[in-house]
């Protein structure tokens, strides 16, 4: 029996079609990517307020959704993240401190329970937020896809 040859052709387009999908994303991507986080932003301050987390509000109004920088060019990546001096005080309330000296004070602090507020909004928002991204993500695919299958019908 003789070998036959197959031979796969299109592919060049569709890696073409495929990038071009993902440019004319980027945009919408970025906005459902910071619309899904607004509810878990919205509940993590509320999570502070309640757990009594807030002395000077510099950790509330320190919460932002703001663009990941670490990512790389193309890629779009939003989260809620502390800013400014609430960096240096996040952390410390979310996982709490065990006792420790502080050299600039002379005194041993006795540490501090945990006090979570940004894990629990977020997973009592999870599905909330995947919701509202593909509410506005899907009919930006649907019009580029048709966008770019009228181009290539031309």
């Amino acid at each position: 029996m003789a070998r036959r040859r197959s031979r796969v052709t299109g592919h060049r387009e569709a890696a073409r079609n495929i990038r071009a999908l993902k440019r004319g994303l980027v945009r919408p991507i970025g906005e459902g990517a910071r619309a899904g986080l607004a509810p878990i932003l919205s509940d993590a301050k509320a999570n502070l307020i309640a757990n009594g987390s807030v002395h000077r509000g510099v950790l509330l109004r320190g919460l932002v959704i703001r663009r990941n920088k670490k990512k790389l060019r193309n890629s779009v990546s939003w989260q809620v993240a502390a800013s400014g001096k609430a960096v240096s005080i996040a952390h410390l309330v979310e996982f709490g401190t065990e006792p420790h000296w502080q050299p600039n004070r002379g005194v041993m602090h006795p540490g501090a329970e945990p006090k979570e507020f940004l894990s629990p909004a977020y997973y009592d928002n999870e599905r909330e937020a995947i919701s509202i991204f593909g509410k506005i993500i899907g009919p930006a695919l649907e019009e580029q896809a048709a966008r770019l299958y009228a181009r290539s019908r031309r």
